[in-house]
C-alpha cells in the first residue's frame, strides 16, 4: 500500500500536496465553516482561524519526504533559510507591502480626510484581543504557513514542465480553492466580494512568483512579504476599509508590473531563472506518465 502511494504521489506530487492541504486544513477550519452556516453553535476559541494555516506547510513536508526523502526535505528547508538574495530584494521583499499600506492610508486620508480610526477595535478589551488573535497573529501564520507550500513546493515542481505564467496559474487555481471554507465565516459571501477576491489573488500569485523567481527560490523572502501584506491588511480593515481597497489596487498593480518587467514566461528579473526543482525532483515528479503531472 505504501509503496503504491508513493508511487502515485511521485507521479502527480502537486496534485497529492493539493488534496492534502486541503483535508488538513479544511478538517481544521471546519467547525467554524459549520458555525458560520448556522448548522452548529460549538464553542471555538478565539483565533481557531490560524489553524487552518497548517495545512499548505504540513502537506508540503508530508508529500516531500514521501517523494524525494530527506534530500527533499532538506532543499525545502534551505529554500525557507534563503536570505542571501541581495539588499535590493530584501528592499523590495520587505518594503514594497509597507510601501502600499502607506500610499493607501495616505491616499485615503487625504482625500476622504478621515485617518486611521481603532475607537471600535480598542473599545473593549475583548475586541481589541479578537484583532490581536484573528487577525493579526492569523494573519502572520498564514503567510508564514503557505509559501513554504504554494511557492516552495508547487510553484517550483511546476516550473519544472510549464513556464512561469502557467505554472502561477495552476498554483492560483489550488490556491482560490484552498480558500473556499473561508467564505462561509470569514468573508462576505457576495459575487462582487468572490470577484474581487479572485483577482487580487491572482495578481498576488503573479507578484509572488516574480519575487520567488528573482530571489532564486527564497520563499524566505516570500514569506516575509506575505505576511507584512496580511498584516497591513488586518489593521486596515480593522481601521480603515477604504486603505484596504486601495491596498487591493496597489496589488494588482504590482502583479501587472510583474509581468511587464519580468515577462509572462520567465516572470523573473534578467540576470535570474525561473527557480525549480533540482533535476533530480524534478525527474521523479514526472514518472512514467504523460499525464498531468501537477
Amino acid at each position: 500500500m505504501r509503496t503504491r502511494l508513493t508511487t502515485t504521489m511521485s507521479r502527480h506530487p502537486v496534485v497529492a500536496y493539493a488534496i492534502l492541504t486541503y483535508c488538513i486544513s479544511w478538517t481544521l477550519v471546519l467547525p467554524l465553516a459549520l458555525n458560520g452556516m448556522g448548522v452548529t453553535r460549538l464553542p471555538m476559541p478565539s483565533g481557531w482561524h490560524a489553524v487552518g494555516a497548517l495545512g499548505p506547510i504540513t502537506a508540503a513536508f508530508i508529500v516531500t519526504a514521501m517523494v524525494d526523502g530527506r534530500n527533499g526535505v532538506r532543499t525545502l528547508l534551505k529554500s525557507m533559510g534563503r536570505w542571501r538574495v541581495g539588499w535590493l530584494w530584501w528592499a523590495i521583499g520587505a518594503g514594497t507591502p509597507i510601501l502600499m499600506f502607506v500610499l493607501a492610508v495616505v491616499g485615503v486620508g487625504v482625500s476622504s480626510r478621515h485617518w486611521l480610526d481603532f475607537s471600535q477595535t480598542f473599545a473593549t478589551p475583548s475586541s481589541a484581543w479578537f484583532w490581536v488573535v484573528d487577525g493579526v497573529v492569523a494573519a502572520m501564520l498564514y503567510a508564514v504557513g503557505e509559501e513554504p507550500g504554494w511557492r516552495g513546493f508547487a510553484l517550483s515542481r511546476l516550473q519544472n514542465r510549464w513556464n512561469a505564467i502557467i505554472a502561477t496559474l495552476l498554483v492560483f487555481v489550488a490556491w482560490a480553492i484552498f480558500h473556499f471554507p473561508f467564505f462561509f465565516y470569514r468573508y462576505d459571501f457576495g459575487l462582487g466580494t468572490i470577484v474581487g477576491f479572485l483577482v487580487g489573488l491572482l495578481a498576488g500569485a503573479v507578484w509572488l512568483t516574480y519575487l520567488y523567481n528573482s530571489t532564486g527560490g527564497s520563499v524566505l523572502v516570500v514569506m516575509v512579504w506575505h505576511a507584512l501584506f496580511n498584516l497591513a491588511n488586518a489593521i486596515t480593515i480593522a481601521a480603515d476599509p477604504d486603505a484596504t481597497a486601495v491596498m487591493s489596487v496597489i496589488a494588482i498593480v504590482l502583479g501587472v508590473v510583474a509581468l511587464v518587467i519580468g515577462k509572462p514566461t520567465r516572470l523573473s528579473s534578467e540576470r535570474q531563472t525561473p527557480a525549480t526543482q533540482p533535476a533530480r525532483v524534478a525527474s521523479a515528479s514526472s514518472g512514467a506518465t504523460t499525464g498531468l503531472t501537477w
